[in-house]
């Protein structure tokens, strides 16, 4: 069992050490909880003691083998499956959870967007 307080300085520690000098990771809230931002979007943040992380592929398959952890649901009924809950006995991989949340995001960012097929206009052939 932790105590509520060790669990929030290690997000917080966690969060200053991303969030560092020249770090385009910022400290911020979402979802109703503190979390970690690169460019305006979400890819950690601290929920009830446990810190979710948004995570792909085997990373995700990974994290969720950890005992205790779970898919995140903020609400009943609502779970965000891309995002996994680990709880706090598994703190010491936190840190490497992050970082990889933080290298899936930037790889998405990274990447071009798909394209749309154009749509056929009123009247008009496509």
């Amino acid at each position: 069992m932790t105590s509520e307080s060790e669990a929030t300085n290690r997000y917080q520690a966690i969060g200053a050490a991303l969030a560092g000098a020249d770090s385009p990771v910022t400290l911020s809230k979402a979802f109703g909880m503190p979390c970690l931002k690169l460019n305006g979007k979400v890819f950690a943040g601290f929920w009830r003691d446990e810190m979710v992380f948004k995570l792909g592929g085997e990373q995700h398959r990974a994290a969720l083998d950890l005992p205790g952890a779970s898919v995140f649901e903020p609400m009943a009924g609502r779970p965000m499956k891309a995002w996994v809950q680990v709880p706090y006995a598994h703190q010491a991989a936190w840190p490497e959870l992050a970082e990889q949340a933080l290298r899936t995001l930037a790889a998405e960012a990274a990447a071009p967007a798909p394209r749309r097929p154009a749509r056929a206009r009123r009247g008009r052939p496509a």
